[in-house]
């Protein structure tokens, strides 16, 4: 899916809303992960942000831009770089698993999430799949 430089623009700003509002409510509620995930999504998104304004105001870098999202071998890295991030994820999504079922470090429910994640991803794969198989 190709965004368009508004769109994008568009997309770091909510990134960048949403980074301020679970910075502030982890702030206020004394909540480290919101805290640390709102810290993170406002840096994440103020460099994209920062980033893209820049290649919008040169038109040299815009077309650079344009170009690289368009390249066929871009496009087949980032494809490669997705399935094996997939495969590792559900490979140590399963291990981990695994070792919370056999130590039984947490508590019963607790140790099933990674197993329920690894089926849910697993399933969304194959419907993804069968979706694009048949539009090829």
């Amino acid at each position: 899916m190709k965004l368009s430089n508004k769109a994008k623009m568009i997309y770091y700003v909510i990134c960048l809303i949403v980074g301020i509002i679970s910075f502030a409510s982890g702030y206020k509620s004394d909540n480290a992960y919101l805290y640390g995930f709102g810290t993170g999504l406002i840096v994440a998104s103020s460099i994209l942000l920062i980033k893209q304004i820049v290649i919008n105001k040169d038109p040299k870098k815009l077309h650079q831009q344009e170009v690289a999202e368009n390249d066929e071998r871009n496009k087949m890295i980032c494809t490669a770089s997705f399935a094996i991030t997939f495969r590792l994820s559900i490979l140590l999504e399963a291990i981990f698993s695994v070792i919370l079922a056999y130590k039984s470090l947490v508590g019963q429910y607790q140790f099933n999430l990674p197993g329920f994640v690894v089926c849910i991803q697993l399933i969304i794969y194959l419907i993804t799949y069968f979706i694009i198989s048949k539009k090829n």
